[in-house]
């Protein structure tokens, strides 16, 4: 007994039992789970319904379009619950995502986490096998709370249906030493509180806002507005 407390106490990945008394105080994952997503050191994260794609915000000097990480970005998307479309009528509450197609989704549970734990997250290995490429921005800090965005293509020369409510990546909870400063509003931190598919803010960096940045930027080939 004393033997696997001592071991739970040096283990820096959480279990289960572990995860559950976390959530159980209102931490780690705020949305309600089902049992079956609770896995032995991880907790498996749902596909909510809303997506957005990039679309060009920059002209070269040709006119060439282009998506400029300096500019606010471009989407456009929606909720794949109300957009039935053309497709087929069993598959109305889906997202058919085309072979190469890039599209930003979103987790619909709502993550806490709460100082010394952070969170790693990874697509499944099964969604994996479907030929579809997850990227979710991999860190959680200590501090953040919201629901994840997750980029999504798809690898496939087919296209591949993705449904709400399928379980689509999982995260494992690491402890972690005590951050000085935590990812919060307070640091001015662009993806707090993010809720639904969450454009990039990348134009918000700092190394965008200086004033000695925006000088040396000016280096680079000269852009045009749409």
């Amino acid at each position: 007994m004393f033997g696997r407390f001592f071991k739970d106490l040096f283990s820096p990945i959480l279990s289960d039992r572990a995860i559950q008394k976390y959530i159980e105080r209102g931490m780690l994952v705020r949305t309600p789970i089902q049992p079956y997503q609770l896995q032995p050191n991880s907790v498996d994260l749902t596909l909510g319904g809303s997506y957005r794609i990039p679309q060009p915000n920059h002209k070269t000097k040709e006119g060439r379009a282009i998506i400029d990480p300096r500019q606010p970005p471009r989407f456009s998307g929606g909720n794949i619950l109300r957009e039935p479309g053309e497709k087929p009528q069993h598959l109305v509450n889906c997202y058919i995502i085309e072979p190469g197609d890039f599209v930003l989704m979103t987790t619909e549970e709502y993550l806490f986490i709460p100082e010394g734990i952070m969170g790693f997250i990874a697509g499944r290995s099964s969604i994996a096998r479907l030929s579809i490429h997850i990227e979710s921005g991999g860190l959680c800090d200590s501090g953040f709370q919201g629901t994840v965005s997750l980029q999504i293509t798809n690898l496939s020369a087919y296209p591949v249906v993705l449904y709400p409510d399928m379980r689509i990546v999982q995260v494992w909870f690491i402890k972690s030493q005590y951050a000085k400063t935590p990812y919060s509003i307070v640091r001015g931190s662009k993806y707090n509180t993010q809720v639904g598919a969450t454009e990039s803010r990348i134009h918000l960096d700092q190394e965008f806002n200086q004033e000695k940045t925006n000088n040396s930027m000016g280096k680079l080939p000269m852009l045009l507005f749409p």
